[in-house]
């Protein structure tokens, strides 16, 4: 069975676990992330407002500053 791009991306990163909150993905690469998130926007144009959200995020914007 052939994959495309775009769920070969998601599968490289399908790994979920246990939070206090819920079920969290980890994701193991932002870059393939972005990448992800952009060819989601780009196959799924109504949820590109979903998508893009993650892929303007700045790297380092999730951690708190010391």
């Amino acid at each position: 069975m052939e994959l495309s791009a775009h769920a070969a991306l998601q599968k490289a990163q399908n790994e979920y676990r246990d939070g206090s909150w819920g079920r969290v993905r980890s994701i193991w690469s932002r870059e393939a992330l972005v990448v992800e998130g952009t060819a989601a926007c780009m196959l799924n144009p109504h949820e590109s407002a979903y998508w893009a959200v993650p892929c303007k995020r700045e790297p380092n914007s999730d951690r708190r500053r010391m």
